[in-house]
């Protein structure tokens, strides 16, 4: 834990021994979950995960955006951010800015078509007003970046509405335009960064959650396993 992190909330990275404490019967978080994709024609490689959010969480409301969709909640809540909005061609980028103003908007948990559910997350959502988890290790450190220490990632992101985490997103959203290719690609750990340094970060009801990945990402994306090989018998060799 880097000191930058001395306001976040850690828990345990033993999952069989950590369940969320429950206080109370209204969850901070709203049962719904959000997924998104560029428009209604999502490939059928995605069916069975988009059907486990659904299947584990059947009390929850399911909602599904496309980048249209998206783009009239931009509109109509947030209008100065509009032409940002457009000017952000780049399918995957969108993506990504897409999910933290519907995150700000009506809060819940969003998580990516290709990501599994294998456990209800309705713990979570009692005790904790934002969750953010580290990135699997192997994606941190070897993938794509060679980084020096743990980031977060966005493939899943549950909190309440009008969390300031997403409004600081929100706000430096206008950076990302000017940005290289590997800084978007990190720009969501640069807000995170950002965000410890603020006060209202130390706020009851604004501190963020930050998982580690045995919860939320297990297992590396094996379309990577050739570059995982070759970094590491190269760094094995260097250590030999």
């Amino acid at each position: 834990v880097t000191s930058s992190s001395r306001h976040i909330k850690f828990v345990n990275s033993n999952v069989n021994d950590y369940i969320p404490r429950v206080e109370t019967s209204i969850p901070r978080i709203p049962h719904i979950i959000h997924q998104t994709w560029n428009d209604v024609n999502v490939p059928e490689k995605f069916a069975d995960n988009m059907k486990s959010w659904v299947k584990l969480h059947p009390q929850w409301e399911y909602w599904f955006w496309t980048q249209d969709d998206a783009q009239l909640l931009v509109e109509k809540f947030y209008p100065k951010y509009v032409e940002l909005f457009r000017k952000n061609k780049i399918t995957w980028v969108r993506a990504d800015i897409m999910r933290y103003f519907i995150m700000h908007k009506f809060g819940g948990v969003y998580a990516d078509v290709d990501a599994e559910a294998l456990r209800p997350l309705d713990n979570w959502t009692m005790d904790n007003d934002c969750v953010l988890s580290e990135n699997n290790y192997v994606h941190s450190y070897l993938l794509p970046y060679d980084r020096d220490e743990a980031e977060v990632m966005i493939t899943i992101i549950a909190g309440r509405p009008g969390h300031p985490y997403f409004e600081m997103f929100m706000k430096m959203f206008p950076l990302l335009h000017h940005k290289t290719w590997p800084e978007k690609v990190l720009f969501c750990n640069t807000v995170y960064e950002e965000y410890l340094k603020t006060d209202e970060s130390r706020q009851p009801g604004n501190v963020v959650t930050v998982a580690h990945p045995n919860f939320f990402l297990p297992t590396y994306d094996k379309a990577w396993v050739d570059i995982v090989d070759r970094k590491c018998y190269r760094n094995a060799t260097q250590l030999a």
